[in-house]
Parts: C-alpha cells; sequence; structure tokens
C-alpha cells in the first residue's frame, strides 16, 4: 500500500511541474533554436536567416513562432549504375523491359509481302543471334534502337533534418501546437523548403473536447524517435497533446521577460492523462552473408530456379536454348522447338537428368551482402492523473534486417540504402504501433442525433478528432445495435452510413456511438448447382465483401460429372477464382483443375475462364444472405498428349450466398 502511495505521488509530482514551469522568451515574431552540435552557418548557409525567412509568413499578430533544430546530419554515398544512351554504333538493344549485348548492328525492316526480314538502314529491327531462347529465326528480329551502354561511379550526398515548429499565443501565454517534422532532400535548402511544406499540410486545432495528454520521455530515448511519436499522435488529431519536458527545455533558452517586460507562467491546460515512455534500448550491428542473386534473362539465360526447403532458392544449370515436349508414344522427351514447354537439365554426380516446364530463365551472382541488423524496444504506460492509475502498459519493439548495398540488374547496377532512413524506418515502425494502441484506449464516443434510412448524425465532428472512414458501435440500453462508418465530418457533427445491423434490431435517435477496431466481416458461403452442356456442377466456397457489403471476390472448390452417357463419365475437380465487376450479379471467373476419365488412372489438367450473370439478390442490405439464378459462359482450355483444345460451355444453375 505503501509502495502505491508513493508511486501516485511521484506522478502527481511529476504532473504538477509540468502544469508550473516557468519559461523565458526573447523579441521576435519567429524565434530559431539550433542544437549546440550544429553550427549556425551549415555549408555557407545561414540556417537562422534561412529558418526565419521561411517560417515567417502567414503567423497570427498574436503568434510567437518557435522553431528549433535538434538534428541535421548528412550522408554521402558511392554507387555503380549504368547508362544506356541511343548510338548507332551501339551494342545493345531494348527488349521486355531490359536491355541485351547484340554482335550485329544491321537493320531490317519486314517485307510483308514476302514474308521475311529484308536490309534496310532505316529500318526498324536488328537482328539479335545471341537469342538463344527464340522459338524461331524470326523471333530474333527485334524492334529496337541501338544502344550504347555507359558504366560509371555515381557519387551524391542526402541531408537529414528533424525539427520542431512550436507556436505560443503571446496574449493568452499558452501553447497553442508543436509540429515535429522529419524531412530529407540532397540540398540543405531543399530541407527547409520541404519542412515549410510539410509544417502547412498538418491540421491539429486545439479542442476542449478533446482528450489532454501530456507526454513525458525518458531523456535517453532518442530525440528523433520522441518527435515522430508525438507527428505520429498529432495525426490522430483527437489529443491535445505535447512532450511538455521538451517545452521546458526550449523555453530555458528564451525569455518571457523581454517579451512581455515582466515574467510570465506558460499556460497548460491540466492533462487527464500521462503517457509515459521509458526502458529504451537499441541495438545495431553489421553482418555478412552469401546470397544468390537472380536476374532474368529472356534472350540467353542459362540457368532457372530451384526452391530449396529453407525457403531461398538455387541455380540450376539448363541446356540453352532448346525447348521439349513429351512424346507419350515413345515415352520420350523430344526437341520441339516450336511448341515445347519442358527444358532440359544435365545430370551431375548428385542428381540424374530431367526435364522441367519452364519459360523463365535467369543469371545468377554470387554476392556478399553486408547487413545492417537494428532493434529498438521501449516501454509505454498510460496513467490517469485523477486516479493515479495505470490505464494500459505495453512494450513496443522493430526489428531491421537492410541491407547496405544492393545489386538491382544484370550488369551490376547498385543501390546505396541509407543508415539514417533504416534507423527512421525503425523509428515510424514503433510510432506507428503506438498510434494504434492508443486508439484502442481512447476511442471517440458520441450521440446519434438523427436517424434517416441508413444515414446516422452524430453530435460530434472535428472538435473531439473524429475524421472519415472511423467506424462508430452503435449501443442502446447496453446493447449493440450496428455499425456505420463516418463519410462526411463538419466542425462539431459528422454523418455516416450504417453498414452492419443486428438482425431484429435498429439504430435510435439518441443512442450512444463509440468508436471501433472490431467489426462484422463480410464473409459468407456459397453454394451453387449449374447444368451445362457437359454435365453436372457443384461449388462450395466463400464470398468476401468490403464493409458496406459490396461484394469483391469469390473463392470455390468444384466437382463436375460430364460425358454421362459414356460407359465411364468424366470426373473433374478444379478450383474458382471470381471476382464481382460493379455489382453482386456479374463476375469474371477462372477454372482451374483436372480431369480424368479412366477413374482418376490419369490425369489432364484444364484452364476455364468465364463470365457469370445472376438474379442474386440480399435478403438484408446489412448481412450476407440470398438467392439467384444465373447463367454463365466459359472457355474450357484442355491440354493432354502436348496438345491444346479449347470447348465453349454454357451453364445454367441457382445458387445461394449465406
Amino acid at each position: 500500500m505503501v509502495k502505491r502511495t508513493m508511486q501516485i505521488a511521484k506522478i502527481y509530482f511529476i504532473a504538477f511541474l509540468l502544469l508550473l514551469s516557468t519559461f523565458a522568451i526573447g523579441v521576435g515574431k519567429v524565434q530559431v533554436i539550433i542544437d549546440s552540435k550544429i553550427p549556425t552557418v551549415y555549408e555557407k548557409i545561414d540556417l537562422s536567416a534561412e529558418l526565419m525567412n521561411s517560417f515567417s509568413t502567414d503567423i497570427p499578430d498574436n503568434i510567437l513562432r518557435v522553431v528549433h533544430i535538434i538534428d541535421l546530419k548528412k550522408e554521402t554515398y558511392s554507387r555503380k549504375v549504368n547508362e544506356f544512351v541511343r548510338d548507332k554504333e551501339g551494342t545493345y538493344v531494348y527488349y521486355n523491359g531490359t536491355y541485351y549485348y547484340t554482335s550485329k548492328r544491321a537493320r531490317y525492316s519486314y517485307d510483308s509481302k514476302n514474308s521475311k526480314y529484308v536490309l534496310n538502314a532505316s529500318g526498324s529491327y536488328i537482328y539479335v543471334p545471341e537469342f538463344s531462347w527464340a522459338r524461331s529465326d524470326d523471333e530474333k528480329y527485334i524492334a529496337s534502337d541501338l544502344y550504347k551502354r555507359y558504366e560509371k561511379i555515381e557519387n551524391g550526398t542526402r541531408y537529414y533534418m528533424s525539427i520542431y515548429i512550436t507556436d505560443v499565443d503571446i496574449e493568452n501565454v499558452f501553447v497553442k501546437s508543436v509540429i515535429p517534422l522529419n524531412v530529407s532532400d540532397d540540398s540543405v535548402r531543399g530541407l527547409i523548403s520541404k519542412a515549410t511544406q510539410q509544417h502547412y499540410e498538418i491540421v491539429n486545432r486545439k479542442s476542449p473536447y478533446k482528450l489532454d495528454i501530456a507526454i513525458v520521455f525518458n531523456p535517453s530515448i532518442d530525440k528523433n524517435m520522441r518527435m515522430s511519436i508525438i507527428s505520429k499522435l498529432q495525426e490522430d488529431t483527437r489529443y491535445n497533446i505535447y512532450d511538455r519536458l521538451y517545452l521546458d527545455e526550449v523555453f530555458k533558452t528564451i525569455k518571457f521577460k523581454d517579451l512581455f517586460g515582466k515574467e510570465a507562467n506558460l499556460k497548460f491546460t491540466p492533462p487527464a492523462y500521462i503517457i509515459a515512455f521509458d526502458n529504451p534500448v537499441s541495438t545495431s550491428e553489421t553482418t555478412q552473408s552469401t546470397k544468390y542473386l537472380f536476374f532474368e534473362n529472356a534472350m540467353n539465360g542459362a540457368y532457372i530456379k530451384k526452391s530449396l526447403v529453407n525457403g531461398g532458392s538455387a541455380p540450376v544449370r539448363i541446356d540453352v536454348g532448346k525447348y521439349y515436349s513429351y512424346d507419350s508414344d515413345k515415352k520420350a522427351y523430344v526437341l520441339n522447338m516450336k511448341d515445347g514447354h519442358y527444358v532440359r537439365y544435365p545430370g551431375n554426380g548428385w542428381e540424374k537428368e530431367g526435364y522441367v516446364s519452364e519459360n523463365t530463365f535467369y543469371d545468377y551472382t554470387l554476392f556478399e551482402e553486408t547487413d545492417m541488423e537494428k532493434y529498438t524496444s521501449l516501454l509505454c504506460n498510460i496513467y490517469d492523473t485523477e486516479t493515479g492509475e495505470i490505464l494500459g502498459s505495453k512494450a513496443f519493439e522493430s526489428l531491421r534486417k537492410i541491407p547496405k548495398k544492393e545489386i538491382t540488374d544484370r550488369f551490376g547496377t547498385e543501390r546505396v540504402n541509407s543508415e539514417t532512413e533504416a534507423d527512421m524506418a525503425i523509428i515510424q515502425d514503433i510510432s506507428s504501433d503506438v498510434y494504434e494502441f492508443l486508439q484502442l484506449l481512447f476511442p471517440l464516443s458520441s450521440i446519434a442525433s438523427k436517424v434517416q434510412g441508413n444515414r446516422v448524425s452524430l453530435l460530434s465532428g472535428e472538435n473531439i478528432g473524429m475524421k472519415r472512414g472511423y467506424v462508430f458501435q452503435d449501443i442502446y440500453n447496453g446493447y449493440t445495435m450496428g455499425y456505420l462508418r463516418i463519410d462526411k465530418v463538419a466542425a462539431d457533427t459528422s454523418e455516416g452510413n450504417v453498414f452492419y445491423i443486428i438482425p431484429g434490431e435498429q439504430i435510435k435517435e439518441n443512442s450512444y456511438a463509440i468508436e471501433s477496431k472490431r467489426y462484422p466481416n463480410f464473409v459468407g458461403g456459397r453454394l451453387t448447382f449449374s447444368v451445362s452442356n457437359e454435365g453436372l456442377n457443384f461449388t462450395l466456397g466463400y464470398v468476401s465483401s468490403d464493409i458496406y457489403n459490396n461484394h469483391k471476390q469469390s473463392f470455390s472448390i468444384g466437382y463436375s460429372i460430364t460425358d454421362l452417357s459414356a460407359a465411364t463419365p468424366t470426373n473433374q475437380l478444379f478450383a474458382e477464382s471470381s471476382f464481382f465487376v460493379l455489382s453482386k450479379q456479374f463476375e469474371i471467373y477462372f477454372d482451374l483443375g483436372m480431369l480424368s476419365n479412366d477413374n482418376f488412372e490419369t490425369l489432364n489438367a484444364f484452364l476455364s475462364p468465364g463470365i457469370r450473370i445472376s438474379s442474386y439478390t440480399d435478403n438484408s442490405v446489412y448481412y450476407p444472405g440470398g438467392f439467384g439464378i444465373f447463367a454463365q459462359l466459359e472457355g474450357k482450355i484442355t491440354y493432354s498428349n502436348a496438345t491444346f483444345n479449347t470447348v465453349p460451355i454454357l451453364s445454367l444453375g441457382m445458387e445461394t450466398r449465406f
């Protein structure tokens, strides 16, 4: 009991210090503070003058703006790049999104009368003898210009800046807003320009109806982490929220007495809650690993990928430029450049030769990758200042493994990843997790003032931080009536559409509405039966919908029995994926399955794309369920004995969705 009393007393003491701090401010509409580790003139740019000019526009007469740079750094990088430039003496052509070497430069045009390519100095085609995977000699004529490749080393610099913008109401000596910003650019002036743009994009107006929250950070927590968390929470707009210990530090450098002629107290609204961040842990290490890097090479790639049990891939060398098909009579694979879909990989000491159906070929390289492994964690506690109780507590952590340098193409072009951006990615992960956690602890609430059909008006809007897209659970006499989604927000009112009603209930005026992150997901079942010119079909699956019960897609498992007059009917098992277009009544679908006409002793694959039109209607607009009659037309593509066949199929059937 004594320990709990001391804990509560400590919380009150911290809050008391936060509320009664006295600060000093200097004269001027804009005050610039630069961290002591940052030079005031940075790379020949007067930071104070530039920031003052950039942030001095559109400031109300009663506002003092404090611009505080807490971090400014630069990173230099060096990387290899490849540039391809049109050149009639070039040795590369452009094909399927990348460049390929050619030993021939002669141009050709196509003689349609004689169905052949002929030499033409101004022709559009280049003959590429290195195109080994071309199925015919004609495919080696590529419509392309000639390019010359230039390899060079690119050196660059990237700047990163972290900055706070604090606006103080001079008349009432009141902090109106604190906006943290993180920006990056390839120049210092670009940083300042981006910071100015971002500052005016952020809107979080103070309101007496919002939650007043003070944030307390352990001083050892990285300043960029502090900034990112506050910035993310300000995006929410449901809080009046400041890092008040930070404000204490800032206003120790500026004198109120010089501004007002006398000392003054900086006023804060007493916080209803204190959010404390503590126990920071941060580690960073560099590791190395050897990786296979695969790059697609459609012309003469000599490898295919083989999946490994650990989730990676290994290269398998194949015979380049040879397609095979399976001859069921000879029980062997035979060379077939026109229609073959198999390639051969030679045997080696531990593996026999084999054939595999493949049409994507690769080059590969072994790359010694250096990775940045970064880990950060911290603890968040939320205190109720009235009771001293902990409302919630959670540890947040993030782990990232980011390569310092990556190879992006067959020519060795490099991409360099910034260590600062890696650190910021960790910070943004944790900030987003904090944002979501606090939304669960502090849901918005309001009263339904008006109900017309499926439209509901609420007695709250921007004044409590309402935003479009928020979902509210409607409660009456302690029972859930339904759910609505906000689509219109005004200063102190909002409106939304009801998307789900508890069966037998209705949303009423003066009922209570509370923000909810959990609400009904529209995933319903589906059963169909149809008769076609082939036979009988059955499917069972599910339909997924958006929040308003608009159907999006469906997945089913099906069984068909066809050729009913034959001695042994054909059995088909298939999976169906469909997508609804514009309405619940029109679908585009794809069936993929296996069929057998000998009791599954042999199997043949088939693919059936098609369209379906249904009379389906819902039993209710608020939850899945209904019945319909449909017609569908598909083209069934089968593959057997190295031959493709297409059969049109018309079906009529009925369905129920539940």
